[in-house]
């Protein structure tokens, strides 16, 4: 049906609503002459009472009703039109811009060869030269090329050259104009090839350009292509031949197939078989094998970016040639792992780490003895692994040359700067004892040496001279920042080990509190030594995985995805790899997209060529008019029943207008309600700083809205005790003459607030400010504590591991009543977190992100105090229940 030159075009929104309206005047229908039917058969005869329904009436809709009605039935109408002939532009050759895409995936290649390739795009452009601006770009980068005439188009093919990755020419396409890329008509050379085309809605670019396809597929016959689809390592650590399974596909043919594969590695052939293929079968599983001694010598960091190659050599016709070789990382090789400690002699049952240095060997590693750190000792940072072992005789077995101070001192004197240089993947290093009853100072001066920051305070090393044996070895490591390795929660006499991280240098330290060694005191067994040892390194991430483990190079299916975002940024040998990537399988398997899903084809006629461009839009999207009709829809029922309230208020009102003087009165004399959270600060300098960040972030993440500014108070009075928390700068302000605390704010704290109390402060002064609390008996948890991993300001939202220190001091905490009453910071906590932060002076102040954290923590502890707690100890819990 046509008006004019609008064509009707009924869309399916048209459609549903007219069976809509049909259905509903069927279903009245058969209610109607339901009382004169029977439509199931019935086993008896019964009385229907005829309850005829009323006739049809028409009545006069309601206005508003009405008129959203008819403006959805008249939005649905003109959406369904379209124009009826199409309206070009002439064209221009001085304004009309053209680009032509060139893709260069592995499917491409099977169809042309490069000089081919090339010489079609350069009579491309030749043909549209004088028709416009021609820019060129291809799949190897976003770059957009101006060529000054046809030798230059066929330069930059060349210089190109196929890639091994795969291309999606919809992602490519779309970054492309997202980068600027401006054309009247977009010319996509390439094939038919299903990878390829796949997510590439061409029609959508319809209203702005004109896409046009250059096909380059030569005929519709089917072309053998054999590929490589996966390679997996099978050998274990002590095997003496490296085995792999390599598995090949083919496609397209049937018939009987043979040829040759190799494995090669640095320029090395390790091995070479014969394969067969039967007729009728598609995949082939083929085993490789060649000594594991052929690789001993292999330095494992030298060969870490140099691919084990896999390379098919098929006898016959073969479509892709890209596909033929594989590449996958090397495994097998040996890692070397450095013990330091002090030989047991000639009988090796009284060596402290013969069975350590077995376990390491059954690992795969290859074991290094040190008796001590000397003058001339290699660099320790070649291992991936450093172990060691004392407590008793010297200490010199302590590798303290990695330490973060001294590898920055050493960086200092090369002349490197470790901050704009690439990050060193520093060793584990693992600190053990070799009795239980070894000098356990000697191994925390030790773990104190190893994490001497770069920049900032050190930790104090008078902390060792408590040390007398195993169980102050454990309860110091947790103070130094250690998470407890093995043992139960709560139970830090079982644990096994303590880790800790260096933040700026990423140095690990496991601190063991047992010896590497079976012993029956500490129920290893000789069984369980290389179990505990192999999941140990396992955990850490040392060594690698063994067994059927999959190739792990890249394949990258959408290199546009992968390579062109950020490409100037990327790291010189990545790119590389994602160059040097295996073929996608997709690519592989050659799969073509019916004509009737491409775009137009190209043609050489010039009248086609020179066909002028459209300028106005064929298509609309139907989603906005879509979204129009639902929100008329949804204001027609608002609208309706926002009247009809309307109504019904105005009748009461006039039957009791007593209600509305009542309504007004309570309007009139109410109070405002907040439900917000203030910051509650008792400062002598009365200035209110701004938490506008720390407030959004907070509301952001929880459910709790805080005032960005705070509520100060010069004096303790009413109005700061107020809210559940107290924020104190100086603790003069809240004692008495004699340091003791205000008698107001302890029975604040009695009944339940938080006192937070920042630097400065001394122990003897937190200790003489409780005096008014101290009234329990002897014996009880209360008092000032060091603030344990388990605690609920640990726990109550985020989990935190640590709390930050300053200048050696840590956090500490009052429980009364078997609760926090009390936290004493020690810098200014406030003055990091506010919108314009004041220096702090530790040396290495929290980020905000830690901060952010911390003060949802404390929040929470405030809000809820202690009924977390539970939670926290739940298996306890569940343990006393059963």
């Amino acid at each position: 049906m046509s008006f004019g030159s609008m064509v009707l075009m009924p869309t399916t929104a048209t459609i549903g609503v007219a069976a809509m309206s049909l259905l509903g005047v069927a279903i009245w229908w058969l209610r109607r002459k339901r009382q004169r039917r029977i439509w199931l058969p019935t086993m008896r005869i019964m009385r229907i009472e005829p309850r005829i329904l009323p006739r049809l009436v028409m009545r006069v809709p309601p206005l508003i009703a009405f008129i959203c009605f008819i403006i959805s039935v008249l939005a649905l109408v003109l959406h369904s039109l379209r124009p009826s002939s199409e309206v070009f532009a002439p064209f221009e050759p001085n304004q009309t811009r053209i680009h032509i895409f060139c893709d260069l995936s592995p499917s491409v290649a099977a169809q042309v060869t490069l000089d081919e390739y090339a010489a079609q795009v350069t009579a491309i452009f030749e043909s549209m030269q004088n028709l416009g601006r021609v820019s060129l770009s291809t799949s190897y980068a976003a770059t957009i090329h101006q060529p000054e005439n046809a030798d230059a188009v066929g330069r930059l093919i060349r210089s190109v050259g196929f890639q091994r990755a795969g291309v999606r020419l919809g992602a490519a396409i779309k970054q492309l104009v997202n980068g600027g890329l401006e054309a009247n008509r977009l010319i996509v050379v390439s094939d038919r090839d299903q990878h390829s085309w796949t997510d590439f809605n061409w029609r959508y670019l319809s209203d702005e350009m004109e896409v046009i396809f250059y096909d380059l597929q030569r005929t519709k016959e089917s072309v053998a292509n054999y590929f490589i689809n996966d390679a997996r390592f099978l050998s274990s650590p002590a095997a003496v031949t490296q085995d792999w399974d390599v598995e090949i596909i083919r496609r397209s043919v049937d018939e009987a197939a043979q040829g040759r594969l190799t494995a090669t590695f640095m320029g090395q052939e390790l091995t070479a078989v014969p394969w067969q293929f039967a007729p009728g079968k598609q995949r082939l599983n083929v085993r490789l094998s060649w000594p594991a001694a052929s690789l001993v010598e292999v330095d494992r960091s030298s060969s870490r970016d140099v691919p084990l190659v896999f390379r098919l050599e098929p006898e016959g016709q073969d479509a892709i040639a890209a596909d033929n070789a594989f590449r996958s990382e090397i495994r097998g090789l040996k890692q070397d792992a450095l013990v330091i400690s002090e030989s047991g002699g000639e009988r090796s049952l009284e060596d402290l780490a013969e069975e350590l240095s077995v376990s390491l060997s059954i690992q795969g590693f290859r074991v290094r003895r040190y008796d001590y750190i000397g003058e001339g000792v290699a660099d320790l940072v070649e291992f991936p692994l450093v172990v060691a072992i004392g407590g008793h005789g010297s200490d010199n077995f302590c590798p303290v040359s990695l330490a973060p101070t001294n590898l920055s001192k050493k960086s200092r004197r090369s002349g490197t700067d470790t901050k704009k240089s690439s990050p060193r993947i520093l060793p584990k290093v693992w600190l053990a004892p070799s009795r239980l009853d070894a000098d356990f100072r000697m191994l925390c001066s030790c773990f104190v040496k190893l994490q001497m920051p770069s920049e900032g305070a050190p930790i104090a090393p008078e902390l060792c001279q408590q040390v007398k044996n195993r169980e102050d070895w454990i309860q110091l490591l947790p103070l130094l920042g250690g998470k407890q390795i093995g043992g139960s929660v709560g139970e830090n006499a079982r644990a096994l080990a303590y880790l800790r991280r260096d933040p700026s240098s990423g140095l690990e330290v496991l601190a063991f509190t047992v010896p590497l060694m079976p012993m029956v005191a500490t129920g290893i067994t000789h069984a369980s030594m290389p179990i505990m040892i192999k999941e140990l390194l396992k955990w850490q991430g040392v060594g690698e995985a063994y067994g059927p483990v999959g190739a792990n190079w890249p394949r990258v299916d959408d290199f546009a995805q992968v390579a062109w975002q950020g490409e100037g940024t990327r790291d010189s040998e990545l790119m590389a790899r994602i160059r040097l990537s295996n073929v996608p399988i997709g690519e592989s398997l050659m799969t073509q997209l019916e004509q009737s899903q491409l775009p137009p084809r190209w043609s050489n006629d010039p009248t086609e060529i020179t066909r002028q461009l459209p300028t106005k839009k064929d298509r609309e999207d139907p989603l906005p008019w879509l979204r129009i009709v639902a929100v008329i829809c949804v204001m027609a029922m608002f609208l309706e029943g926002a009247l009809d309230l309307v109504s019904r208020l105005v009748r009461l009102v006039k039957n009791r207008p007593q209600l509305l003087i009542l309504a007004l009165a309570l309007i009139a004399l109410s109070e405002s309600a907040s439900a917000k959270v203030e910051i509650s600060l008792l400062s002598s300098q009365g200035v209110r700083p701004s938490f506008a960040v720390l407030a959004r972030e907070v509301s952001q993440r929880t459910s709790i809205e805080i005032d960005s500014k705070p509520t100060v108070h010069t004096q303790v009075s009413p109005e700061a005790l107020a809210e559940p928390w107290l924020w104190v700068e100086r603790l003069d302000t809240i004692s008495t003459k004699s340091g003791a605390l205000d008698h107001d704010l302890a029975l604040w704290l009695k009944r339940g607030g938080l006192l937070i109390v920042e630097a400065p402060w001394t122990v003897t002064q937190l200790d003489t400010l409780v005096t008014r609390l101290n009234t329990r008996q002897a014996g009880s948890n209360d008092g000032w504590k060091p603030l344990p991993p388990d605690h609920e300001l640990m726990r109550s939202f985020y989990l935190l591991d640590a709390l930050p220190s300053c200048q050696g001091e840590i956090w500490r905490g009052y429980q009364f009543d078997g609760r926090l009453a009390i936290l004493a910071i020690p810098y200014g906590f406030l003055q990091s977190v506010r919108d314009q932060s004041a220096p702090v002076t530790c040396s290495n102040p929290p980020d905000n992100e830690r901060a952010t954290r911390i003060f949802v923590n404390m929040i929470m502890v405030a809000l809820a105090t202690d009924y977390k707690r539970d939670q926290i100890h739940l298996p306890e819990i569940l343990k006393r229940l059963r």
